[in-house]
């Protein structure tokens, strides 16, 4: 079966393999986040360094997943190329390279957001 990804510059710079990885390092990671909550309860870790610890995983988490669902990987962006079977391209055009960067800026910003929230609700959990 042909791949029939085509590059969109700022809007999808992956193909289908690609976010097949995403999608499976969104999932280990929100797994590892949930273990690392457990066993940070169990042994009564200060709330502070479980909410850092959480943080960091919903970083992971979200952005994993926002790069999936977009078909954009932000490190693809950030070294200016493009992915399709897992073999990476440079792009030569600088508009294209700075509509990937304005994108990668776009997604970097949500997944933060949405690191401060989980970070928020595991120190305010028991």
């Amino acid at each position: 079966m042909a791949n029939s990804f085509t590059y969109h510059p700022g809007v999808c710079n992956i193909d289908q393999r690609g976010v097949a990885i995403r999608r499976k390092l969104a999932y280990a990671t929100i797994i590892g986040g949930i273990v690392t909550y457990i066993v940070c309860s169990y042994f009564g870790v200060a709330p502070i360094f479980r909410a850092i610890t959480e943080a960091g995983f919903g970083f992971a988490t979200a952005l994993n997943l926002f790069q999936a669902k977009e078909q954009f990987c932000v490190i693809n962006a950030s070294m200016r190329t493009t992915e399709m079977d897992l073999v990476k391209t440079k792009i030569v055009d600088d508009l294209y390279k700075t509509l990937d960067l304005k994108k990668r800026n776009a997604m970097l910003l949500k997944a933060m957001a949405f690191a401060i929230i989980i970070g928020t609700v595991a120190y305010l959990l028991p």
